[in-house]
């Protein structure tokens, strides 16, 4: 009989660790060698993976987690995981996370994460509870990506759908859906709502006489003084 420590990749629990004593049989040692491999190439992923223990000690990361967090594999094993993820401020990291890892055996959602040199960036991590055949959780295997860049982009379509790019006002379509939302509160409540429509004069001959690029600068510059002059539940719109 033989001692070993296998990461083992399973279709229905995820990766786990087993310690297992059994014999050196060649069908049992194929498979092992399969699962390996399997395991291998799941660990080199463009996701960042780290398997902790059950105190959160870091046991083992991927390369992804290094390119990722700037946090070598030394690095990485001298901390937590809630210290890797957040840094100092790992109080949004709470128990009621992982009371819901340890009640279901799984979370995931998105998390404000902190790298090595101290630039903040947006990821989606899943953390994932495993547990040996009597049902005790024995280690815990997180999985992250960032997305910082795909979040930029989301908002950037955003904007472009719902706010003028040279003032950064509600456009018409944000615009029209307040109005509609304004009405139907003022109807519920019993009030009335004020509308101001404010047009700018010889902005055609500003622009004739100097060139867009003053006229622009106009814009901006009414746009940022009215809205200096209301409260946070009205709008101005372009």
């Amino acid at each position: 009989e033989k001692q070993s420590t296998e990461l083992v990749v399973s279709l229905d629990n995820g990766l786990c660790f087993e310690n297992d004593a059994k014999e050196n049989q060649p069908t049992e040692t194929v498979i092992s060698n399969q699962s390996l491999s399997i395991a291998t190439a799941v660990f080199e992923s463009s996701a960042a993976i780290m398997v902790t223990d059950t105190n959160s000690n870091i046991l083992r990361v991927n390369a992804a987690f290094t390119r990722i967090t700037g946090y070598t594999v030394e690095d990485a094993l001298e901390h937590k995981l809630e210290y890797i993820l957040l840094g100092s401020h790992n109080d949004a990291f709470n128990g009621a996370t992982w009371g819901q890892v340890n009640q279901t055996g799984l979370w995931e959602g998105e998390m404000l994460s902190v790298r090595k040199n101290g630039d903040a960036y947006l990821q989606f991590l899943t953390i994932k509870a495993v547990r040996n055949p009597g049902g005790a959780i024995t280690h815990y295997v997180s999985t992250f990506i960032d997305i910082t860049e795909r979040r930029a982009i989301e908002d950037e379509i955003k904007s472009l759908a719902f706010y003028d790019p040279l003032t950064q006002l509600p456009n018409r379509r944000l615009f029209s859906d307040r109005v509609k939302h304004a009405l139907v509160t003022c109807s519920r409540i019993g009030y009335s709502c004020a509308l101001l429509l404010i047009d700018i004069d010889y902005l055609k001959e500003l622009n004739d006489a100097l060139g867009h690029d003053f006229g622009d600068l106009l814009l901006k510059q009414l746009a940022k003084r009215i809205s200096y002059c209301i409260r946070k539940a009205d709008t101005v719109a372009r």
